[in-house]
């Protein structure tokens, strides 16, 4: 993913009053899933929390994870 892609991302799924910096504490969605950082969602639970470098790592783990399922799916055509 391109760089600047990666910032929208980061913006839209990173605390809107805080100009799309990661949540660090665990926080329901709305919806009953815990999620942390920048929409992380694997293994979250409540009271879970994190530093900005584990915040950048899920991230590009999960940036990594979804392109594959891009890639293989077709959906990049």
């Amino acid at each position: 993913m391109l760089p600047e892609n990666q910032l929208i991302l980061k913006q839209l799924e990173g605390d809107p009053k805080n100009s799309g910096q990661p949540l660090l504490e665990a926080y329901n969605d709305g919806f009953g899933t815990w999620t942390i950082g920048w929409g992380h969602t694997s293994k979250v639970k409540q009271g879970d929390k994190i530093t900005l470098t584990q915040a950048e790592k899920y991230f590009q783990e999960d940036v990594k994870s979804w392109e594959s399922v891009v890639k293989i799916n077709n959906f990049n055509k």
